[in-house]
């Protein structure tokens, strides 16, 4: 459904996209990345708000340089900070956004409006101003707005940051089901958000995909990788210092340290069962890291 080829992007003296090439089809794709690795301006090329420089993108068929308009009837896009009116109600927002999306027919403005809001779980909440509404409500009424017009196609960007555990079970929970007939991007650094729903994933590093494939395959990055060290607790500072720690407990005056490197970091480690955060680590570390 996505196709990009070669899309490189420079501002200035800095390029922030580096010859991308990736293919995405129906269902959740994940992009990970840390800051400045280039997700937001792939994400915001996708949705035609940034201008190709170079390469290709075709979405849904339609070549992105040349059909932006057919594509953009087809796109559905909640930003990371999505902000609404708080003296409208959430009914109006919809209302206000189909009629933007072309939904000027009233009768179908209404069907949609309603579709929408029980599909996010907000009929109840239809006709409360907005300033009311949790932060796990307003994420719900933005995904709402974007899958109005049923698009092919819905980018989401950091949805669950600074959601509570639950508000983010209900947010994958939605995102899972909405993505069984159309692609949804998500684009997050909460590791867990793409490893609870996500098939395929990317990593975006210093504006190149670093890695592309399968969650389980980005697990087994570091297999044989990760290894669990008890230390006295007095020299848990100076071991953070020197290895790659990537969680710790304490256990009486022990430090329980689990540590990814290439070999154990002493005689009596433990290996551990690798996760998605080790592979994604492992593919984002700088050549200073261990």
């Amino acid at each position: 459904m996505v196709v990009i080829e070669e899309l490189s992007k420079q501002y200035g003296s800095l390029r922030v996209l580096r010859n991308i090439n990736l293919t995405m089809e129906t269902g959740l794709f994940g992009l990970l990345g840390p800051n400045g690795a280039g997700k937001t301006t792939l994400l915001r090329t996708l949705c035609t708000l940034e201008p190709i420089e170079r390469g290709r993108v075709s979405i849904c068929g339609f070549d992105l340089k040349q059909e932006g308009h057919a594509i953009r009837k087809r796109l559905g896009y909640l930003p990371q900070h999505f902000q609404v009116p708080g003296s409208l109600t959430g009914e109006e927002i919809l209302h206000y956004m189909a009629t933007l999306k072309g939904i000027k027919n009233k009768q179908d403005r209404n069907k949609q409006v309603a579709r929408v809001l029980e599909e996010v779980n907000l009929t109840a909440k239809a006709r409360q101003k907005v300033r009311k509404y949790s932060g796990g409500m307003l994420r719900r009424l933005g995904i709402a707005q974007a899958i109005l017009g049923n698009p092919s196609l819905l980018i989401v960007d950091e949805p669950t940051a600074g959601l509570d555990p639950t508000e983010r079970i209900r947010f994958r929970t939605l995102i899972d089901r909405l993505s069984k007939d159309r692609l949804i991007i998500l684009s997050t650094h909460i590791i867990s958000d793409i490893e609870a729903g996500c098939e395929q994933v990317a990593v975006l590093h210093r504006g190149s995909v670093a890695f592309n494939g399968s969650v389980a395959d980005l697990r087994n990055i570091a297999t044989n990788r990760v290894w669990e060290v008890t230390v006295p607790f007095t020299e848990y500072e100076k071991h953070l210092r020197t290895w790659k720690v990537t969680a710790s407990r304490q256990e009486k005056n022990m430090a329980v340290l689990r540590v990814i490197g290439d070999k154990p970091p002493v005689s009596n480690a433990k290996p551990l069962e690798p996760g998605m955060e080790d592979g994604y680590l492992i593919t984002v570390k700088s050549d200073t890291d261990y």
